[in-house]
């Protein structure tokens, strides 16, 4: 952390020297979180679905704005609309994300929920700003489960849900139909079922990657 902030550190100081920092849009976020040892996982991600590896920063600096906090639901597909409108540039149809500042702005009410995946499970989540529905992961054996041998089981999870208010770290796992959660639970599944699967969103083809770049991804750890 202390390694980021001393970079953030000299890109704005860079910027201040070149004369574009006041004018400049700064957004800083994050793919990801880490498991921290939470629930019992190692140091890591992309396996669960748990707030410690999906909630992450969004802080966004827009030329002659004014210091704020907001507690609206947001996702990290509305980062490219919010860049796209604060320059200017009209923002495709085919982006499914809107532009939460914007949308504060105009006195809109924030999404009820937002949705995520996991690229290696083919789990899928929905929440609310009080609680969270998380699909079951991919049997072992489906082509869209990535997880890396020896890992299957661990990392197999059924249904899950949490009441949000009551069990902030996601610890009790409610049973299915439990009062007083089904309601507000099952509008949450009904909502993460309908999403795509991960890896089977469309038919595009296969990226060509070259040998320079299927090292470079090697030594990064994404290919084996």
């Amino acid at each position: 952390i202390r390694f980021v902030d001393s970079q953030l550190a000299a890109l704005f100081d860079r910027l201040r020297e070149i004369g574009i920092y006041d004018s400049s849009l700064i957004v800083i976020t994050s793919d990801h979180g880490e498991s921290l040892y939470d629930h019992a996982i190692y140091l890591g991600h992309s396996y669960t679905l748990y707030d410690e590896e999906i909630r992450v920063p969004l802080l966004v600096r827009l030329p002659g704005g004014s210091p704020g906090r907001s507690s609206q639901l947001v996702q990290l597909m509305d980062v490219a609309p919010l860049i796209l409108e604060a320059a200017g540039v009209s923002v495709p149809a085919s982006i499914e994300g809107r532009n939460p500042i914007g949308r504060a702005r105009a006195g809109a009410p924030e999404p009820a929920q937002v949705f995520g995946e996991a690229s290696q499970t083919g789990a899928r989540f929905a929440r609310s700003r009080d609680w969270k529905y998380i699909a079951p992961s991919l049997p072992a054996g489906d082509p869209r489960n990535k997880l890396p041998r020896g890992l299957e089981d661990r990392f197999a999870f059924g249904e899950q849900s949490f009441d949000l208010v009551r069990d902030p770290r996601e610890q009790l796992v409610l049973a299915p139909g439990s009062s007083p959660s089904s309601a507000p639970v099952e509008t949450l599944r009904a909502a993460a079922l309908a999403r795509p699967q991960p890896s089977a969103r469309n038919d595009e083809p296969a990226p060509v990657v070259d040998a320079v770049q299927q090292e470079q991804l090697r030594a990064l750890g994404y290919v084996r």
